[in-house]
């Protein structure tokens, strides 16, 4: 039970510890490819599916729906989390604005030498 809590409070930490970085590095590469900082939102909107979702289903108690509809609805946010996913993975692969942007120079392009 001790080594249960420890982990938890672990992964809390290290969850928490690397999420400032993680948002800054993808909201200075949506940045580099022309995009706001906001698109990385993107990814909230399965957690909004999942809160929406959560309210119409109890999960203890799913005697009112079939097990069908429940696996329909499972299906959708399989679906809309990968779909999001794949949109913010190639934004991220994707080669920065050549040049100048609204938001300063390209990082690839050399800017001087010392």
């Amino acid at each position: 039970m001790l080594g249960l809590i420890i982990f938890g409070v672990l992964h809390i930490s290290i969850v928490f510890g690397l999420f400032l970085p993680l948002l800054t590095v993808s909201v200075r590469r949506m940045h580099d490819i022309g995009k706001g900082g906001w698109w990385y939102l993107i990814l909230l909107i399965p957690m909004v599916h999942f809160i929406l979702a959560s309210k119409f289903i109890d999960i203890g108690n799913t005697e009112w729906l079939s097990s069908h509809l429940v696996s329909l609805i499972q299906t959708i946010y399989n679906i809309i989390v990968t779909f999001c996913s794949i949109i913010v993975l190639v934004w991220w692969c994707t080669n920065g604005q050549p040049g100048e942007n609204k938001w300063g120079v390209n990082p690839k392009e050399e800017i001087g030498t010392f």
